[in-house]
């Protein structure tokens, strides 16, 4: 929808977690599927498995993407770093 600020993306069923396979998507998501998590699921499994968060990142889009003017408004993917946290005896 376009407004006078400029485009407006709304994004679907971010809360319906698991698979999803598109018809129309090219390379392997639309061949094969994905699966979708939120970030809540995928953070509060590491902390429940006993990992501490380190660094979190969301880069911005790669020369690769230019194809794809989505990923220049929302991240294509999540980088985390967690470590296990060292015992003190």
């Amino acid at each position: 929808m376009e407004t006078p600020e400029g485009t407006v993306r709304t994004i679907g069923r971010y809360f319906e977690e698991g698979h999803w396979r598109s018809d129309t998507r090219p390379g392997p998501p639309g061949r094969v599927g994905s699966y979708h998590r939120t970030l809540s699921t995928y953070l509060n499994t590491l902390t429940a498995s006993g990992l501490q968060l380190v660094r979190m990142s969301e880069p911005g889009p790669s020369l690769s993407d230019s194809n794809r003017p989505v990923w220049s408004e929302v991240p294509s993917i999540l980088i985390v770093s967690s470590r296990k946290p060292s015992e003190h005896f």
